[in-house]
């Protein structure tokens, strides 16, 4: 197997690393600079970014002993993991800014 597949698998699972990184800062973020409902988010953040780097762990794994064992009928590609992740960081963030609306309308 040429080297391109590990590398391949390497670089995706640093996007999912750096994205994970992201979340974490914005749940951080949160955290020192919102008010009681913003903790709250701030911890559903944290957990959420906690899951996604274990997924991630998981899926740079099993592809990577795929690509050691040279498994030819396995799909590689994550059809889900990408989906359930966007998913659920734009319905957080809609909360997040819909009960911000709600509470400062006074």
């Amino acid at each position: 197997m040429p080297p391109k597949g590990f590398f391949a698998n390497e670089r995706t699972f640093l996007s999912w690393m750096s994205m994970t990184l992201m979340l974490g800062a914005v749940s951080i973020g949160l955290l020192n600079f919102g008010g009681t409902f913003s903790h709250i988010v701030a911890i559903v953040f944290g957990v959420l970014t906690t899951a996604l780097m274990f997924y991630s762990l998981i899926q740079f794994n099993k592809r990577g002993d795929q690509l050691q064992k040279k498994d030819k009928g396995l799909a590689y590609e994550d059809m889900v993991g990408s989906l359930v992740m966007v998913t659920v960081v734009f319905v957080a963030v809609a909360v997040n800014f819909g009960v911000h609306f709600i509470y400062n309308r006074n």
